[in-house]
């Protein structure tokens, strides 16, 4: 297989960010209440990952950063 075939299956795949696996994961008030701190502006990334952090769910700042701006690896297509 080539470089091309493998990038273009990788495009293919539908893949998630580590923001976008936990999303997917959680579930009820959990899910519903961290897609409410994520799109609300005036929450800071880093007091989200401070809140998520403490209940186990390890992740970076730039991790929720990038997943908020639609940088990261999640199809928001």
């Amino acid at each position: 297989m080539g470089l091309l075939d493998e990038i273009e299956q990788l495009k293919a795949q539908s893949r998630c960010c580590i923001v976008g696996d936990l999303i997917n994961a959680l579930e009820g008030d959990d899910r519903k209440e961290l897609l409410i701190a994520i799109n609300d502006p005036n929450i800071q990334s880093s007091k989200i990952v401070v809140a998520l952090n403490r209940r186990g769910h390890k992740m970076s700042d730039k991790s929720m950063w990038k997943h908020r701006r639609n940088e990261c690896a999640c199809d928001f297509g």
